[in-house]
């Protein structure tokens, strides 16, 4: 794997970790994502309720 998605990926978890969310594409759109076990992050992403930041990975 090259490095750049390496570091990618390790910023994605990074984030995931700190309570953050991610934002990543599928075969029919994009889609928002944190961990399940969060739930008060769950609540916010059932409610809409969230912020886009620095958590965001782009290429």
């Amino acid at each position: 794997m090259n490095e750049q998605i390496v570091n990618e990926i390790s910023k994605c978890v990074q984030t995931l970790r700190e309570g953050g969310f991610i934002i990543f594409p599928n075969e029919i759109g994009w889609c928002i994502g944190c961990y399940l076990t969060e739930t008060e992050n769950v609540n916010q992403l059932a409610a809409g309720d969230y912020e886009f930041g620095s958590g965001f990975i782009g290429g």
